[in-house]
């Protein structure tokens, strides 16, 4: 069955713009289709009629013999001849309604799969699918269980909408099969002339150990630096004398402020670590970084992360892994086999209605309203310097969690192995065919991925000041990026208060409230979340979820 894909040429390459996770998944996509699909032909329903010299070339580029064929806009209905329309996002809807139009219902299955799911517009469009003419037959693939989890509460939400508003009672879903994104594991394995390359280049001896952090550097963005480069720093100080450890930043900056935040960062947390950074699409692509690595982190905070290729990238590499408990990270990385998942603290659901609000309204564009989101999580700074140290001190324990991570990849995330999964799932799809003719906006980053952390921040959390964290919250609160937006008077009070008035030994949020009653609930918890994130306070017996 060969599916169709929906074309537009900047949504497939990633040789142009700005490096994304997505453009990295639907190129390889393309790839794999070509190498493991066994098709008689590339086919290309276009969004744009201008498209149509682009998908032959673009085919051939990565590999293809096979004769490319394309359908213009307004010749939907042709797809029917074919198989099902691939969708590289979640967002079927408007290709429901013009299969409709085309009175193309039960021709043939639209399927869309999910990458990046906080963005305004792809939340909206997976709420609107409960008023589309969806049908059985159709499905949007979650790459990640918690990606399913948000995109069944947005449905959930939109639905409970429609009902309470007019009085509906019937809903079709699409399907919502699991499935992970892909990648060509071979390409990533390393040699020991490119280990010999990459340590030479940035100056680390074989004693010495060097952690990859791969992936855009953008604090709001992406992954905030704070955890990994405090908790690199307590654990460069742990090492036995003679033994340097080095960070090697793999990734291009969206601007400067960036760039200048994470050396900032890393002067003032870890000045024991070795920081080097190798950036832009090219240098980040090559297996060199990985295999001059010893170990991989990304400790993600963000809820726009969903996935995490990276990660498999690295996996795939065999490099035991340090993640963030956190979304798609927790169906990647086994805790204690394939490495290590932070546990991840989050705002409780349903806390943050502000947000939402100045995000609906257009007071916070979609970088800010990340930016704000970010500071509602919190990676737990102690547990990530116990788990490099443990990585940095045990090779034998580091070869053997690379060579798990390594297998793990090879046998879940080559594309080998999902291409088939694609293909049962056309085929499944097609079976309901033939057998069958034919919501408030949930926009509150903590209740939508509610999913994503390992737990809440409840009134019940225990929570303690960690002895190894900066004495000076002054300083810390001054450097770039610390926190967003920049400390007014008001919240600078909450921190202070909560820093005060922390007792000895463990307390919660609930004791706190009583003990600060004029500090507002909102501004006191998100103080506990801002210290939590830094490193100044900590869970005790936190552990990442099952």
């Amino acid at each position: 069955m060969n599916p169709v894909l929906v074309f537009a040429p900047e949504g497939y390459t990633t040789r142009q713009g700005k490096l994304m996770g997505r453009m990295a998944a639907t190129e390889g996509l393309l790839r794999a289709l070509i190498r493991h699909g066994r098709q008689d032909r590339l086919l290309a329903y276009l969004l744009h009629p201008s498209a149509t010299p682009h998908f032959a070339p673009m085919a051939a580029a990565l590999g293809s013999t096979l004769p490319a064929e394309t359908i213009p806009p307004a010749c939907i209905g042709d797809v029917a001849r074919h198989g099902p329309l691939l969708m590289p996002g979640p967002d079927i809807g408007r290709l429901a309604g013009l299969r409709a139009l085309a009175g193309a219902d039960s021709a043939f299955s639209l399927v869309g799969v999910t990458y990046t799911l906080s963005s305004m517009g792809v939340m909206r469009a997976i709420a609107e699918l409960a008023t589309r003419p969806i049908h059985p037959w159709d499905a949007v693939i979650c790459a990640t269980r918690s990606g399913l989890e948000m995109v069944k509460a947005t449905l959930d939400a939109e639905e409970a909408r429609l009902a309470e508003r007019l009085g509906a009672t019937r809903f079709t879903r699409p399907a919502l099969p699991v499935i992970p994104l892909g990648i060509d594991c071979a390409s990533f394995r390393p040699t020991p002339e490119l280990r010999a390359e990459w340590r030479a280049r940035i100056g680390a001896a074989e004693q010495d150990i060097v952690l990859l952090c791969q992936g855009r550097v953008s604090w709001h963005a992406k992954a905030h630096p704070w955890p990994m480069l405090a908790a690199a720093g307590r654990a460069a100080r742990r090492l036995p004398p003679g033994v340097k450890l080095h960070v090697l930043v793999c990734g291009w900056s969206s601007n400067d402020g960036q760039e200048k935040t994470l050396r900032a960062q890393a002067q003032a947390l870890c000045p024991e670590v070795a920081l080097h950074r190798a950036g832009g699409a090219e240098p980040e692509r090559r297996p060199g970084t990985h295999a001059g690595a010893d170990a991989f982190i990304l400790l993600s905070d963000n809820i726009q992360e969903t996935f995490g290729l990276a990660v498999t990238e690295a996996m795939a590499a065999g490099l035991p892994c340090i993640v963030s408990d956190w979304d798609g990270f927790r169906d990647l990385v086994r805790d204690g086999v394939d490495g290590f998942r932070i546990p991840t603290t989050q705002a409780a659901p349903g806390t943050a209605p502000d947000l939402a609000m100045l995000h609906a309204s257009g007071q916070l564009d979609y970088d800010n309203f990340l930016a704000h989101a970010v500071q509602l999580a919190a990676v737990d700074v102690a547990a990530t310097a116990e788990a490099i140290t443990l990585l940095a001190t045990d090779p034998a324990r580091r070869r053997a969690m690379g060579e798990a991570a390594r297998q793990r990849a090879e046998a879940v995330f080559d594309w080998s192995v999902i291409i088939p999964q694609y293909q049962a799932l056309w085929a499944e799809l097609a079976g309901l065919r033939s057998a069958t003719r034919t919501r408030p906006e949930p926009l509150d980053p903590t209740h939508l991925f509610a999913d994503w952390p390992s737990t809440p921040l409840l009134p019940d959390t225990p929570i303690a000041r960690d002895p190894a964290a900066p004495t000076d919250l002054a300083a810390m609160l001054a450097l770039p990026a610390a926190i967003h937006p920049a400390a007014d008077a008001a919240r600078a009070a909450a921190l202070r208060a909560v820093m005060q008035a922390l007792p000895e030994g463990t307390t919660t949020p609930a004791a706190l409230h009583a003990t600060l009653p004029g500090t507002p609930p909102l501004l006191l918890d998100r103080a506990l979340l801002w210290l939590l994130k830094t490193g100044f306070l900590h869970r005790p017996g936190a552990r990442p979820r099952d």
